[in-house]
């Protein structure tokens, strides 16, 4: 039986598990995190536990699963790109439309970017600009002021925690 690793560009590490002829008997995900050696809990699990920690609630603007065509998102605080890890400290659970707001590539299409006058579209990416700096720089305060925060906001928008 040969065994080797096989390394993706996101830092996934591959076990192979083969027989003389070659033949892929079993695959087994090994996480770990570029540049640490230690493994780390699987994608899935991260955020499993991230969904669990958060009630299962964007932590934005406070929507669930059970509000319309909602569905939640696990968005990483600091990008994968700036060097930020699959840590629980470095995830947030979102909705779709916050995380859309979070990323260049997505934000313009929620926003209806395509369907706004010309003459409308400087505005509307300036204001999605100050929006997603906003998001950004409240999400990258320290865990225990971002929920602070967030909870004197939901209170004063009448928005439920779910625990």
């Amino acid at each position: 039986m040969l065994s080797r690793p096989n390394v993706s560009r996101a830092g996934r590490v591959w076990q192979y598990s083969a027989t003389s002829e070659n033949k892929v008997i079993n695959r087994q995900e090994i996480y770990c995190q570029k540049g640490n050696s230690g493994a780390m809990p699987s994608w899935t699990t991260q955020r499993r536990k991230v969904r669990q920690r958060d009630g299962n609630q964007c932590q934005i603007c406070g929507d669930t699963p059970a509000s319309p065509y909602c569905q939640l998102q696990v968005h990483h605080i600091r990008t994968r790109a700036e060097g930020g890890a699959d840590e629980l400290d470095n995830l947030a659970t979102l909705c779709d439309l916050c995380h859309a707001v979070c990323h260049w590539h997505m934000g313009p299409a929620w926003c209806g970017l395509s369907k706004s006058p010309p003459e409308l579209h400087d505005g509307v990416m300036e204001t999605l600009t100050c929006i997603r700096r906003e998001f950004q720089d409240f999400l990258r305060l320290p865990p225990g002021e971002r929920r602070k925060i967030r909870d004197e906001l939901w209170t004063a928008w009448g928005i439920a925690r779910h625990i």
